[in-house]
């Protein structure tokens, strides 16, 4: 049913626009006059929708309708995408700050694949671009990435940026890194011939996969519109790579016009009886090590031996004569087919590189119980004064770091029990330079030994004499001692400070003592205010004659100072 209203003009112009245009009915006077004195208009108004308004606000509310459920999986899928981005964008941040560490500490790096090939990358001229770490660049690099996707998944980014921007940024640093990756690796397979470096590699794998994951995130159809803008930044890192590189020299793949006189570098470091030991052992089985003169890496495999013990190895040198052009390695090296230097050939197996020398310690039960009797460290020789057997053990060439409790124990039974007899005999221990670290096989280890060895042996056994006690060893002794050592062992014990004095309970004439005992010795003389004890090793009661040790009326309390 049709009702009047009354308008004003504005408003009457809004229903002119919204409603359908309708002819003025009869009812309604046409006269000009009426038109002119009228201040309210009356129009005949239908019960009509507005057909402009209301089907657009219906197709939004579809719109919006039908895109509502997946906002949601959109949104979880993008958070997934920027978090894997920012996860390995957080390991290439890890990887370049150690490898930044090591390139201003001028440390070594550690390798392990490749031995020292990783040092021969990392500290070349590749390295460095116009005078900057290459690490500290790709940690600036890496941080970017991380920092902008945990932004992105966080939608908090900075002065208002979109995240279609922040999506952009990120495909355009991660185009620039891995453009880079690929210059490197080109540079590693074509300067760097037969060299490998797991840190470069995994920094390309890190590279590339973020390129990869940014192009899936911004979509075929936004990659084509910026395809020149990447192509731009691709070009320009290789151009600036490019440019920072001419004027550094070159790595040749092979030396030529070099003329290299043959010279010896000194070795600085002092050897520690573990590496004693070890090169003893390694000569004893026939393990060669194969280096050049020009080497740094075979300096440093010296270095970890020690001026010593570096004598000990056999050490075959591949240019005895100098290296020029044309010079060819000797018959032995040549024969090994080596691939670089150092390179140790032990029972037939090949190790190249620097090699840790607990890593070269790590040998089979026959090559243990073989170091045990080359060694010499147990021996039966000689008689103490009452005319019994002697075993002698050199506590400073036990090699506790790569000898195992079970093979010690098997050798024990093997070699040593069965040739001391059912007599009695006694023990001749030397502590002269022994060290926690290298020669100390552990308390449990000592208790376990014990225990194994038979009884008839540990009654047959008359006395120990522990030469040059340190105050730690006698404090052991005193207290674990008493504990672990069960059957008497503790006051079958006998402290030896000095040499001289040892030879009041043993034959001097038919015993074995090293050099270097008797220079600890000289040592402790020029110290007088120094002792190693609480209680005197022999009788010592000026003018008295000699007594036996065992004997309960000699006092056992010294006359030197304690420090």
């Amino acid at each position: 049913m049709a009702s009047f209203i009354g308008l004003s003009a504005s408003q009457s112009q809004i229903l002119y626009r919204c409603s359908p245009p309708l002819s003025p009915p009869a009812s309604i006077s046409s006269s000009a006059h009426f038109r002119k004195q009228a201040s309210v208009r009356r129009l005949l108004v239908l019960p009509l929708k507005c057909s402009s308004s209301g089907p657009s606000q219906d197709t939004e509310s579809e719109a919006e309708t039908t895109s509502a459920p997946s906002s949601p999986i959109s949104l979880a899928s993008s958070n997934s995408t920027y978090n894997w981005r920012a996860g390995l964008g957080a390991i290439g941040v890890v990887e370049t700050a150690y490898l930044t560490f090591l390139k201003l500490s001028n440390s070594d790096a550690f390798c392990p694949l490749g031995g020292g090939s990783c040092g021969d990358v990392l500290n070349s001229d590749y390295a460095v671009i116009f005078g900057v770490p290459l690490p500290l660049v790709g940690l600036v690099a890496y941080g970017i990435v991380t920092v902008l996707s945990l932004q992105l998944s966080a939608k908090s980014l900075p002065f208002g940026i979109s995240e279609t921007y922040g999506r952009l940024q990120l495909l355009g640093t991660t185009t620039s890194m891995a453009a880079a990756s690929a210059y490197f690796l080109y540079i590693l397979s074509t300067k760097f011939t037969g060299t490998s470096c797991l840190y470069c590699l995994m920094s390309a794998l890190l590279s590339f996969s973020l390129f990869f994951i940014s192009l899936k995130d911004v979509g075929l159809q936004e990659i084509q519109k910026v395809v020149g803008l990447q192509l731009c930044i691709a070009s320009l890192v290789i151009a600036t790579l490019s440019a920072s590189y001419s004027t550094s020299p070159s790595v040749p793949s092979s030396p030529r016009n070099i003329d290299l006189p043959y010279f010896t570098t000194e070795i600085t470091t002092k050897s520690s009886p573990f590496a004693l030991s070890l090169a003893r052992h390694l000569r004893s089985i026939g393990a060669k090590m194969y280096g050049a003169f020009w080497c740094s890496h075979c300096l440093e495999q010296k270095q970890m031996f020690g001026r010593e013990a570096s004598k000990l190895l056999d050490y075959v040198e591949c240019f005895p004569d100098g290296y020029k052009t044309g010079t060819k390695m000797v018959k032995a090296c040549a024969d090994a087919n080596l691939e670089g230097f150092p390179t140790w050939v032990i029972n037939g197996q090949v190790l190249s590189g620097e090699v840790e020398l607990k890593e070269l310690a790590e040998i089979s039960e026959t090559d243990q119980q073989h170091l045990l009797r080359k060694l010499d460290i147990f021996k039966i020789h000689g008689k103490d004064k009452r005319g019994h057997k002697i075993l002698r053990i050199i506590g400073k060439f036990f090699p506790v770091r790569f000898l195992s409790v079970d093979v010690l124990k098997k050798y024990l039974e093997e070699y040593i029990f069965p040739r001391l007899g059912k007599k009695p005999f006694s023990v001749l221990y030397v502590h002269t330079g022994v060290q926690k670290s290298e020669n100390f096989p552990g308390i449990s280890a000592l208790r376990s030994i014990y225990e194994a060895i038979p009884i008839n042996v540990k009654d047959n056994l008359q006395a120990v004499y522990f030469v040059h006690p340190g105050l730690q060893a006698r404090l052991f002794l005193a207290t674990f001692g008493r504990l672990f050592f069960r059957g008497g062992l503790y006051g079958k014990l006998r402290y030896v400070n000095r040499v001289d004095y040892l030879w009041e309970h043993v034959r001097r004439k038919e015993i074995e003592i090293p050099d270097f005992v008797y220079d600890h010795d000289e040592d402790l003389e020029y110290r007088p205010m120094m002792d190693y004890g609480l209680e005197s090793d022999h009788p010592r009661v000026y003018g008295a004659p000699a007594v036996a040790v065992d004997s309960p009326s000699v006092s056992m309390y010294s006359m030197r100072c304690i420090s």
